[in-house]
């Protein structure tokens, strides 16, 4: 049913919750991801050719 996983990137052992949802509306899945740590919640947009984009703070108090 799945692929085989390919890496994505180093360092998501920072976050302590993850999602998958279309965040900014291109029809594509985005990573939302909380950081208890520091409070910030990110978003990792999809790019167009399936790569992950340049992360952007979206809220803080997580």
């Amino acid at each position: 049913i799945y692929g085989s996983g390919v890496q994505i990137g180093t360092g998501w052992q920072a976050f302590t919750s993850y999602g998958l949802t279309d965040f900014n509306g291109d029809n594509r899945p985005d990573i939302i991801a909380a950081n208890s740590t520091t409070g910030i919640l990110w978003c990792y947009p999809m790019n167009p050719d399936g790569t992950i984009g340049t992360s952007s703070q979206i809220a803080t108090g997580w």
